[in-house]
């Protein structure tokens, strides 16, 4: 299983992407008003200097994957026990997203339907993806992720006439540099600890050099991607009421009306934003399934796919309630990504300058 470089860079701005942009936009406009632009901006240049550093540790050791990363360099019962928090990690989040995704299906397209209906088509698209390898999630990634921007970007280009820039003024004098930065916690941890999926990935690039680059980038594009839709949103809705929905982007598509002849462009985004979301669930249950087998000894990784799958519907079942959400940010804030995307990548840093200065 090889992917190009190109590959990557589709899954991975996807990846960062989807998410982000349907629930960080409320929370950061909440804390900084018409500023918030300014905190993704900036927690875009923080998950792209994080996800440099981790591309930069998966180039150090071309072909193996993080659990065999973790054993060489940190023994065979320590590297076991290190990755523990790495399946905690991609489990959670990938059943967080969906039962957020079938949420937001239900809520505007399939309003009176069975969440586990929704969910059961949901997680069979993804399991078949993920069934198929790296390289299938690579391939329609590469065909999704270019249509998902582009119609992102296009529906800014059509909300052109609802713009009323004044609605992002003033800049910065209204909060200053410290309630700013206290506006980049929604995004950054989620951009840098999505970005522990490197350590995974990276193992099964065809041209391993390639992966500080390509990472870089898509976190650069996801980033951009995020940032204009907060500054549409805020001058197309305005803060107040922006800071008030749930799903501020969506709301902002709705409102593209040219001539009574464009509009209703919703329809085409919610289908196209739930491929991109597969490609997510795909990833992440794919680099459970393939660690766990590493983990557990498996000659075929397959078979793991067989239990992170259901496992994943059986957490996102039981997710349920407005606070479900919330409790993940502060888990993944608090606990995964200083663990997953600081500690353990630094200290398997260390170790391998430690032993190569050693040598």
């Amino acid at each position: 299983m090889k992917i190009k470089g190109s590959q990557l860079f589709w899954m991975l701005a996807t990846i960062y992407s989807v998410m982000a942009i349907g629930v960080v936009l409320t929370p950061t406009i909440s804390i900084v008003h018409q500023d918030a632009w300014i905190s993704l901006l900036a927690s875009g240049v923080a998950g792209v200097l994080i996800t440099i550093l981790l591309g930069r540790l998966a180039r150090l050791h071309p072909g193996q994957s993080l659990f065999q990363v973790c054993r060489k360099l940190l023994g065979k019962w320590l590297g076991r026990i290190i990755t523990l928090p790495y399946f905690c990690a991609f489990i959670g989040i990938t059943s967080v997203v969906v039962r957020a995704q079938v949420d937001f299906i239900q809520s505007i397209l399939l309003n009176g339907t069975p969440t586990w209906a929704i969910m059961v088509v949901l997680i069979s698209i993804t399991f078949y993806l993920t069934y198929g390898g790296i390289a299938n999630i690579g391939r329609f990634s590469e065909i999704t992720g270019p249509i998902l921007y582009f119609l992102t970007f296009l529906s800014f280009i059509l909300n052109w006439s609802n713009i009323r820039v004044e609605r992002l003024l003033p800049i910065y004098v209204d909060h200053g540099g410290i309630t700013i930065l206290q506006g980049m916690v929604p995004f950054a941890p989620l951009l840098g600890g999505q970005a522990v999926i490197l350590l995974v990935l990276s193992s099964f690039m065809s041209d391993p050099k390639q992966v500080p680059s390509y990472s870089a980038a898509a976190a650069g594009m996801a980033s951009l991607l995020v940032t204009l839709a907060m500054m549409m949103c805020t001058m197309v809705l305005g803060p107040e009421l922006t800071m008030k929905l749930n799903t501020p982007i969506f709301v902002m598509i709705r409102a593209i009306d040219i001539m009574d002849f464009i509009q209703n462009l919703d329809v085409f985004f919610i289908f196209i934003a739930i491929f991109g979301t597969v490609i997510k669930l795909s990833c992440f249950a794919f680099v459970a399934s393939y660690e766990m087998s590493q983990w557990l000894k498996l000659k075929n990784w397959k078979r793991m796919v067989w239990f992170v799958i259901p496992t994943i519907m059986v957490i996102a079942l039981n997710l349920h309630g407005p606070t479900y959400m919330k409790v993940f940010f502060q888990l993944w804030n608090l606990f995964v990504v200083p663990i997953c995307a600081v500690v353990i990548p630094l200290l398997l840093w260390v170790v391998y300058l430690f032993k190569r200065t050693e040598g």
